[in-house]
């Protein structure tokens, strides 16, 4: 079975063109099938409503989201391919032993709540960064008391007194070049972005502060961006079929795309066939026998 982007699109290239050896990276066909790879693992990430098991994961196996907690601190930026959230958040010591647990509540739940009361919710973080000040000359945003990084290229920056503008280049951690041309005054700031921040009520107390936090949560999958990338999804043959789908439907070869796309969502329906069954052994789905037999 393919398993890198590589192995995946050496396979697509051989069914397309029934040629051994595939093109390299540099070569458009090469890199128009990246698209393809990921549209094709967005139809297997999104099909009927299932929740893939490879989908699952953790904040603290993911790492990429905040880990521990801050005396007072409320909110707490999730993973980046945070999706949705699973039941509860804990609180673990250095033995990981749970000492505290948030129940996870819907955002509009809220209003149900007390101000005593303990849980926590999911929302959109449009708030990336806003510590210092900025200013613009041109193209050129120049902060003081910022630790600007390049992971901000392609985010937007609002400055207080309305002015806003896209982050084009990184130059260092106190400069950023923007991309539009303007004069704005020294002032506070905000640079939004994508993603998620875990809310947390009440805010943790001292006895908390450096505990691991810790929580399930439902992902988007790995997008294929190099020729090494590995991504979620267990049958990459499904990514070879629906790639040539794709290119078969762009060639306007309808009869090729139609027998692609039928042996793709054949595959498709195996795997979540295989997802909701697991085996007989390890089910993934636990049925009810309440009542099929006394004592159970």
């Amino acid at each position: 079975m393919p398993n890198d982007y590589d192995d995946i699109f050496e396979a697509f290239y051989q069914l397309f063109r029934g040629e051994a050896a595939a093109p390299d990276s540099t070569d458009d066909e090469y890199i128009m099938g990246l698209t393809f790879a990921n549209k094709a693992l967005g139809r297997w990430a999104n099909y009927d409503a299932t929740y893939w098991k490879e989908l699952w994961d953790t904040n603290q196996n993911d790492e990429t989201g905040a880990q521990t907690i801050v005396t007072a601190d409320t909110t707490y930026a999730a993973p980046s391919n945070f999706r949705e959230a699973g039941g509860k958040v804990q609180i673990k010591d250095t033995d990981g032993k749970t000492v505290q647990e948030y129940p996870i509540v819907d955002p509009q739940e809220r209003q149900f709540k007390s101000d005593d009361a303990t849980y926590c919710y999911f929302t959109k973080n449009n708030l990336y960064y806003d510590t210092g000040t900025a200013s613009q000359s041109g193209t050129t945003i120049t902060g003081v008391g910022t630790t600007f990084t390049s992971a901000m290229v392609g985010k937007q920056i609002r400055f207080d007194s309305g002015e806003t503008a896209t982050i084009i280049t990184y130059t260092s951690a106190t400069s950023l070049e923007a991309s539009v041309s303007q004069t704005v005054a020294s002032s506070a700031f905000k640079i939004t972005g994508s993603g998620y921040v875990l809310n947390l009520n009440p805010a943790p107390t001292s006895t908390l502060n450096g505990l691991d936090i810790e929580y399930a949560y439902y992902k988007n999958p790995t997008k294929y961006t190099a020729g090494a990338s590995v991504s979620e999804i267990p049958n990459t043959w499904f990514v070879v079929h629906d790639m040539l789908a794709q290119r078969y439907q762009i060639e306007r070869n309808y009869g090729g795309y139609q027998i692609a796309k039928r042996d793709a969502e054949e595959l498709l329906k195996n795997l979540q066939q295989d997802n909701n069954s697991g085996s007989w052994g390890n089910p993934w789905q636990l049925f009810d026998r309440s009542g099929s037999m006394w004592g159970w």
